[in-house]
């Protein structure tokens, strides 16, 4: 495991309805063998041994990988990525939360390195990976300060975009350019799983 200077608990975030996979457990599909989730518990275990896993159904399956496994709130459900961030962000003591999509198997662990790197010199900024093609909002560092942040906020709006909270709190990039727009595509369709 590589040393960070944050204290990090990883947030995989597996709690979505995938409509454009026929609502199917997205997290649990396999993908060259293996389920997607697993890809993703293996990236974080790089940085931290604390991984915490955001889910709205087989809870049991996702145990097998992480026993904490939590549903999202009922305040907040509905409230896309936002509610799984704040449902466990809240039950985590870290001060920094590794956020991770469930459905991105190639992300390199090089960029999510220099993403823990960036968010060390600047803590108190929620840091995200920027690629070629945009931001990649679910590839990031949010101080536990933000969760905390994020409840008031959820309360006092109808847009639960991931973006929007972040300019609203305070945001930083974390650039990783190159030929990586694959390395961080989302798996969307059964198509992909092949």
């Amino acid at each position: 495991m590589k040393q960070s200077a944050l204290d990090l608990t990883a947030v995989i975030l597996a709690g979505g309805g995938a409509v454009r996979m026929g609502g199917v457990d997205k997290g649990l599909q396999r993908y060259k063998g293996h389920p997607l989730v697993s890809y993703m518990i293996y990236m974080a275990q790089e940085f931290t041994e604390h991984v915490m896993i955001s889910s709205n159904r087989n809870a049991t399956q996702y145990q097998s990988y992480s026993r904490d496994v939590f549903s999202d709130l009922l305040s907040v459900r509905e409230k896309g990525p936002l509610a799984g961030l704040l449902t466990v962000g809240q039950a985590t003591s870290s001060s920094h939360l590794l956020l991770l999509p469930c459905d991105a198997p190639n992300t390199p662990l090089v960029a999510l390195q220099n993403l823990i790197e960036k968010a060390s010199a600047e803590p108190d900024l929620i840091t995200y990976i920027e690629t070629n093609s945009g931001p990649q909002p679910l590839h990031a560092i949010v101080p536990k300060k933000a969760v905390e942040y994020l409840s008031s906020y959820l309360k006092q709006t109808e847009h639960y975009g991931v973006m929007k909270f972040y300019r609203s709190y305070g945001c930083q990039t974390s650039r990783f350019y190159g030929n990586c727009d694959e390395a961080f595509e989302n798996i969307n369709s059964v198509g992909q799983l092949l």
